[in-house]
């Protein structure tokens, strides 16, 4: 039986040309490709319908911000290789790497109901804000990256499973601000304090699996017109040639499993804690 709605089918009505303006908005300024807008629309449709305004806002938040870091100094984090091509614009495979299990569990939400379905939420969105914030402002670190795994050997900037303290400073406080913001907006019906915790630990631990699937077996290749070493299936429009790793297992599959482990450990921590 399916939960009951906290808002009027007035409001979906009139929530959906919002929804369809924001969309276009989100292509004309290159955030999404044609097929990333319709699909984020159908998450963007899921989550309000499923979650209410609430869970909309948190995903609002992570997707500008996200994509305003992407766009940021852009031209020179994809000679790194690691970046969006078209300029950043996102596609429907970006879309549902890192909105896939939020639309799930906002279907879940909608049918059952229970706040711990709203944690297991925050957590997916969490772990993607804090990877974005840790590749995109990571990559302009200052310092020289190293591997995530013993003994923690320099790497080549942008290279899969690579981490800087500036980028794990920029991911820890991404997913400090998706807390802060799920308690000020009042989610999950608690005290914001065990809120902001239980969100913060999803996002860290979940970007940390992404990282460490990024340096195990996450495909790499190597560009065949720069000879750059990028976590890409294609770079300059052209196929990479495989290097290391599972070779489909790529950027979007490590998202997609690294919010799903974030939502494991939102979840957890919501009932045990």
């Amino acid at each position: 039986m399916l939960n009951s709605l906290p808002f009027s089918t007035a409001e979906i009505a009139l929530f959906i040309p919002i929804l369809i303006v924001l969309t276009l908005l989100a292509y004309k300024l290159r955030f999404l490709d044609a097929s990333g807008a319709v699909s984020a629309s159908v998450v963007g449709l899921l989550i309000y319908y499923g979650g209410g305004l609430g869970w909309f806002i948190t995903l609002v938040f992570f997707f500008v911000v996200s994509s305003l870091l992407t766009k940021y100094r852009h031209d020179e984090k994809r000679s790194m290789g690691i970046v969006q091509e078209k300029y950043g614009a996102r596609g429907w495979t970006n879309v549902l790497a890192n909105g896939g299990f939020a639309s799930f569990f906002a279907i879940i939400e909608l049918v059952y109901g229970g706040d711990f379905y709203t944690a297991a939420y925050l957590g997916t969105i969490s772990t993607a804000f804090a990877d974005t914030l840790g590749t995109e402002i990571g990559l302009l670190s200052k310092s020289e990256p190293r591997s995530i795994m013993p003994p923690f050997r320099r790497l080549v900037r942008g290279q899969s499973g690579a981490v800087s303290s500036l980028g794990l400073l920029a991911g820890f406080l991404g997913s400090l601000s998706c807390g802060v913001l799920a308690a000020f907006l009042g989610l999950a019906n608690s005290d914001p304090l065990r809120v902001i915790a239980i969100v913060f630990a999803g996002g860290a631990v979940g970007s940390t699996v992404d990282s460490f699937l990024g340096a195990t077996i996450q495909g790499s290749g190597e560009c065949v017109i720069c000879g750059k070493r990028t976590e890409m299936l294609v770079h300059h429009d052209k196929p990479t040639k495989h290097v290391r790793g599972l070779r489909f297992f790529e950027n979007n599959v490590v998202n997609l499993i690294s919010t799903g482990f974030g939502a494991a450990v939102s979840l957890a921590l919501f009932l045990i804690v």
